[in-house]
């Protein structure tokens, strides 16, 4: 399983979907910042759809030209949760692969 994800807006990205097609055993997220000036804050989270969710990383700069390796933790049960992505920050160029 490969997901890619071209991210140029703030706010939440959902990158798995509760009960998708996609599978939410995951070994590692990739999120590469491609800003030539701009930092932009992340927080990648479980969360259940309504009310309840759990940072896999919380409000977590990365600078601009810096890729952040995620390896730990990762697995979630996707029955319960989606997998979202929070992105502040000025003009964020972001490109997100899990795998």
């Amino acid at each position: 399983m490969a997901i890619y994800k071209n991210i140029g807006t703030t706010g939440i990205t959902t990158l798995i979907t509760k009960d998708g097609d996609r599978s939410g055993y995951i070994n590692k997220i990739t999120i590469s910042n491609n800003s030539a000036s701009n930092s932009a804050i992340v927080s990648v989270q479980i969360w259940d759809g309504t009310s309840v969710g759990y940072n896999i990383i919380g409000n977590t700069t990365i600078p601009a030209g810096v890729t952040l390796v995620l390896t730990d933790n990762l697995a979630f049960d996707k029955t319960k949760y989606n997998l979202r992505m929070e992105v502040t920050g000025t003009s964020p160029t972001l490109d997100v692969i899990i795998k």
